[in-house]
């Protein structure tokens, strides 16, 4: 389990936990005002949650496209339950 993901979006820990992602990427930089990003990987899709001065970002990438959607971080517990109860 990544320590910088349960510190930045412990909301997300039950994706590795259960649901089979895999971290894949991190880095904090707390220098530069604490930014950070993690890379969590799935067979569906790709999931990059970064801290930007405080301010968190979820980039959704689908395997089939390279293009990153950005959404706000409280619609992405909706959308993952989506597209969980799609690919089961």
């Amino acid at each position: 389990m990544s320590d910088l993901l349960e510190t930045l979006a412990p909301e997300f820990v039950f994706l590795v936990q259960s649901m089979g992602f895999t971290v894949i990427d991190e880095r904090e930089d707390p220098q530069c005002f604490g930014n950070a990003y993690v890379v969590l990987h799935s067979r569906v899709f790709d999931l990059m949650i970064t801290r930007d001065r405080s301010q968190r970002f979820v980039y959704i990438r689908n395997k089939n496209d390279e293009r990153k959607l950005s959404i706000d971080l409280r619609q992405v517990g909706t959308l993952i339950c989506t597209v969980v109860d799609v690919a089961a």
